[in-house]
């Protein structure tokens, strides 16, 4: 049964490694991902707020641009609230932000990719408008036979000297987060 199961994941492996074996930036297309998000606040973003949870979706557009590198653009939602699901209500202290980033994307064989981001992220705080504030993420992903993407995220939308993006008490509170992605790959615009 072990010897079964080994067998499976490792040919799944190899169908995955398959998936980017020398693709034309051509023939790979466009990309259009959407997905579900999850987040856990960490650092004084988690320390210095109430907000312990976080969900939202976001779409995310490849181009590629050589072999094993593609332009990333995204934008996205996301609501941060505290231990409760009812805590994402807007009426309740929400803390929303609406991240738009740029990024690069790095592919690996077998379906592993690394993608650094940069951008801009619009906060509020339940129903008040936030400040606008500058953004960078890291991303380590696995794509599942092109379809599935699959990532995790580090990302921090950075505060002003003197001021708390988050509405926590302490200055000087940015956000900073783990994000889980799961998203599903529309591919389009490929040569043949």
């Amino acid at each position: 049964m072990k010897r079964m199961k080994f067998l499976l994941v490792a040919l799944s492996f190899v169908g995955a490694a398959n998936t980017f074996a020398q693709e034309t930036p051509a023939a790979r297309g466009l990309q259009l991902s959407i997905g579900a998000e999850a987040a856990l606040p960490i650092g004084s973003f988690h320390n210095d707020s109430r907000y312990k949870f976080g969900g939202g979706g976001s779409a995310k557009l490849a181009i590629p641009v050589a072999t094993v590198l593609d332009f990333t653009v995204s934008a996205g939602y996301i609501a941060f609230g505290s231990s409760k699901l009812r805590e994402l209500d807007p009426d309740r202290g929400t803390f929303t932000a609406i991240p738009f980033k740029a990024g690069l994307q790095v592919h690996t064989p077998g379906g592993l990719y690394f993608e650094p981001q940069v951008g801009f992220t619009q906060t509020k705080i339940s129903k008040l408008e936030g400040a606008g504030v500058f953004t960078y993420a890291g991303n380590i992903g696995f794509l599942i036979s092109k379809a599935v993407d699959i990532a995790v995220r580090y990302e921090a939308m950075a505060s002003r000297k003197g001021t708390s993006i988050t509405g926590a008490t302490n200055s000087d509170v940015s956000a900073k987060f783990l994000g889980l992605r799961l998203a599903y790959n529309i591919p389009f615009a490929r040569s043949k």
